[in-house]
């Protein structure tokens, strides 16, 4: 049996932790095929899909209080009554179009509430007893999920075996204080990021209502809301007649570098749309704006860099 040291640890703790295979600590269990036209909201059990482990949940998964999808038949849910989930169990997500791939979530409080493991998940049960929320925790690190980017398979969506699931290996402390200490940090963490996520939601929301109310709408010419001191209506022209509209053109593979000093944009939302940059070139001046000519039309964002446009992604300066 092989045993670890980790680089950094709480104070008072000491020794080596555990190395063992995920199949020698846990029991897989049964998940079911159904698809979201086959949940709602009032249903008697829960289910966890592999799209909400993905995008929604975070380490840990309280079904108190956390929003999830119920199954809406009553005699599919009787059918996988023998699989229903636990304090302690981790459901992980076996698709994705991307490395996110076996990200999963730990069951951490269900009272008494009965839900299941859904689509494209896969449900594990450890045979001895772990602290709430280290193994949501640790299954998510980068410690870990070292080992499940070499196993995972596909190119425009990726997944994970259960078979190669089994042949990973989870490195732990044996003392239940020292996994009790890492979950109750790093869920401390999650809660002040979920606290800030809905502050930001907030100002997202009032954002809209001053974006809709401080510019005048269709045939207006005035605002509905204004500052103090500013009246009189507002001129309209079009776009053309005050800016030039150009059209981004091809990237030079051969110039594209990961750092820079003019960035490469292209016709997407992820990273502000940057693909790259040039260290010498560039096509267009800044202050200007882009805006998505394919996928989520009209989306604009003001560019403070020098910077080329890559095809699609229409330029107004």
């Amino acid at each position: 049996m092989n045993k670890e040291v980790p680089r950094l640890r709480f104070s008072s703790f000491a020794g080596a932790w555990e190395h063992k295979r995920i199949a020698e600590m846990f029991d897989f269990l049964q998940n079911n095929t159904l698809s979201r036209a086959d949940m709602s909201n009032d249903g008697e059990i829960k289910n966890i899909h592999y799209g909400d482990i993905l995008m929604k949940f975070n380490d840990c998964i309280n079904i108190t209080t956390d929003d999830l999808p119920s199954i809406t038949d009553p005699e599919t849910a009787l059918k996988y009554c023998a699989s229903l989930l636990r304090e302690g169990d981790v459901v992980i997500a076996d698709t994705a179009e991307d490395e996110t791939v076996g990200k999963c979530s730990e069951i951490i409080c269900t009272a008494g509430e009965p839900v299941l493991a859904g689509l494209h998940t896969i449900a594990i049960r450890p045979k001895e007893k772990f602290a709430r929320g280290f193994l949501g925790h640790y299954l998510n690190s980068e410690s870990y999920r070292r080992q499940l980017r070499k196993l995972m398979q596909g190119i425009k969506v990726t997944s994970i075996s259960k078979g190669a699931l089994k042949t990973t290996q989870i490195t732990y402390p044996t003392q239940a204080d020292e996994q009790e200490k890492i979950g109750s940090f790093f869920s401390l963490i999650d809660n002040l990021i979920n606290l800030q996520q809905k502050k930001c939601e907030k100002l997202l929301a009032l954002k809209k209502a001053y974006l809709h109310k401080m510019f005048p709408q269709k045939d207006e010419t005035k605002p509905q809301q204004r500052f103090a001191g500013f009246s009189g209506a507002w001129k309209s022209k079009k776009l053309s007649e005050i800016s030039a509209i150009t059209a981004g053109g091809d990237v030079d593979k051969s110039l594209l570098k990961k750092t820079g000093r003019f960035p490469v944009i292209a016709n997407a939302l992820s990273n502000d749309g940057i693909v790259g940059y040039y260290e010498d070139e560039y096509r267009v001046n800044a202050p200007a704006v882009t805006v998505t000519g394919r996928g989520d039309i009209g989306h604009a964002k003001a560019r403070l860099l020098n910077f080329t446009p890559v095809v699609r992604l229409l330029t107004v300066s």
